[in-house]
């Protein structure tokens, strides 16, 4: 930093004065004796051109507590970055034009430079990190719950038998197709990339009289998932839902990936009318008009 300037903020003064470093390193002794200078004070004897400017690690006071030696913060030197753990990565780097940034900008270091009681220079400055910058935590992990919601599940079509009308005592056959296999979906929630992988476990019937079933997935004409009789005619509203069960895995975030199960949710409802005839028998006498 040797022939550049830098404006210094005094104590007690409004007015910036320039100067510029000396080649004398910061960690010389004082000119006028052996004393030294280091943030919490100015030992007897130091002068104003040289001193230890003591260790990094903190910024520093505003005042010393035993001269009127005051360290001022010029502003962070943009290309002076520090590590994570507060350690200055490339000390040195020098003031480049238009490299200051306000002071105690964070992940850069920030240039101090001491003055003495009356605003004169002193020649030593120490670039200071902020210190450990925190790490913060990562995001919440996606809960089962938005898992779901992100998770499309296939909607249902029901099938009967008697396919149009059915009638009355007489057994009505249910059954779906849709839902059949596994259903693998990828999305990402703040951050995660999660992967889920469900299937449908069983199929919930409500016929739409009161009563309600529970049978197997899918089904056919043949090996219906549900099986109801009407008592009377009418027409009504059949819904099926779809229970699924499955598990996701997420990572990202710098966390490790981790598998959750998801227990059981209800897929969408599907629900669709369906109408109950009666059919009566009606004698007829053997050689009658009727």
């Amino acid at each position: 930093m040797n022939g550049r300037a830098f404006a210094l903020a005094a104590v007690g003064i409004t007015a910036f004065a320039l100067f510029s470093v000396p080649t004398a390193s910061a960690s010389q002794p004082g000119a006028g004796g052996g004393g030294t200078i280091t943030p919490v004070g100015v030992g007897a004897g130091a002068a104003a051109g040289g001193g230890d400017p003591g260790p990094t690690g903190a910024p520093y006071p505003t005042v010393s507590t035993s001269s009127g030696y005051t360290w001022v913060a010029l502003g962070s030197i943009i290309n002076s970055q520090c590590s994570p753990t507060g350690q200055l990565l490339n000390p040195g780097s020098g003031v480049e034009p238009g490299s200051m940034g306000p002071p105690g900008a964070a992940g850069i270091a920030t240039l101090y430079a001491l003055v003495g009681p009356t605003g004169q220079q002193t020649g030593a400055t120490e670039e200071v990190c902020p210190g450990p910058i925190p790490v913060p935590p990562p995001p919440r992990p996606p809960t089962p719950a938005e898992v779901w919601a992100e998770t499309p599940l296939p909607p249902s079509h029901i099938d009967f038998s008697p396919s149009t009308l059915g009638l009355t005592q007489l057994a009505t056959w249910m059954w779906f197709t849709g839902p059949g296999g596994t259903v693998t979906v990828t999305v990402t929630i703040r951050g995660y990339t999660v992967t889920t992988t469900a299937h449908p476990i069983a199929a919930y019937w409500w016929y739409g009289d009161g009563a309600s079933g529970q049978g197997p997935v899918g089904g056919s004409e043949a090996q219906p998932s549900a099986t109801h009789t009407y008592v009377n005619v009418g027409h009504y509203t059949v819904t099926l839902i779809v229970a699924w069960s499955g598990q996701y895995t997420f990572a990202g975030n710098g966390v490790p990936a981790e598998t959750v199960q998801l227990g059981t949710v209800d897929g969408p409802a599907t629900a669709v009318p369906y109408g109950v005839q009666e059919v009566r028998s009606v004698g007829v006498t053997p050689g009658s008009s009727q």
